[in-house]
């Protein structure tokens, strides 16, 4: 992640965080992995938690927070300008959560890694054996094309168009949850940090 973030990409990414298996978040491990400053992170968790999206505690002593990430199913008690904005944070939080099953570029890799092999072993087939019926045919994984990141994408929000996509696509960038697209293979794969540095 570089630069300056937008405030929605600054919370959606600090929910990120909050969804993180690890059940206790300090704030020395938010601040490496978010460009906040102690007052806006404070700040941007009392919005979440007003709006429905965490339910944390802070414990002084040991300056972590406690709790829970939630994806509200509606976003009752805000006034009409807040709400645009949060179902903002609602789409992106979906989005991130909703396409964590897609196609991974390691999978990617691996493919691509098994074509170039098979293609390297049977380069001279046809010249050294000119049998071409005999002509090994690749067989190797075949990624499923239903979790390319688009069509996911497409499934969760059916009425987005491509601009919405790209739209999309780069607001997560910018927070460092990268989705890119393989020409060779024709599908889009997600590269979304595994684990948050501690």
């Amino acid at each position: 992640m570089t630069g300056k973030i937008s405030k929605m990409q600054r919370q959606v990414l600090l929910l990120t965080i909050f969804s993180h298996e690890e059940s206790i978040i300090d704030l020395e491990v938010i601040n490496k992995n978010t460009p906040i400053d102690i007052r806006t992170l404070q700040r941007d968790i009392n919005e979440l938690t007003a709006a429905g999206f965490l339910e944390v505690r802070f414990n002084k002593r040991s300056k972590c927070y406690v709790g829970e990430v939630y994806i509200p199913h509606s976003l009752h008690d805000i006034d009409e300008k807040k709400r645009k904005y949060f179902e903002g944070v609602l789409h992106y939080e979906r989005m991130i959560f909703g396409l964590g099953k897609c196609l991974e570029l390691d999978q990617v890799h691996d493919v691509l890694f098994e074509m170039q092999l098979f293609e390297w072993m049977y380069q001279d087939w046809a010249e050294e054996c000119g049998i071409p019926e005999l002509e090994p045919k690749y067989s190797g994984p075949v990624l499923d094309n239903e979790l390319s990141a688009d069509r996911v994408y497409f499934k969760m929000f059916p009425d987005a168009n491509e601009k919405d996509l790209k739209k999309d696509i780069q607001f997560l960038n910018g927070i460092g949850y990268a989705i890119e697209y393989c020409e060779e293979l024709k599908v889009c794969y997600i590269d979304f940090p595994e684990e948050i540095e501690a």
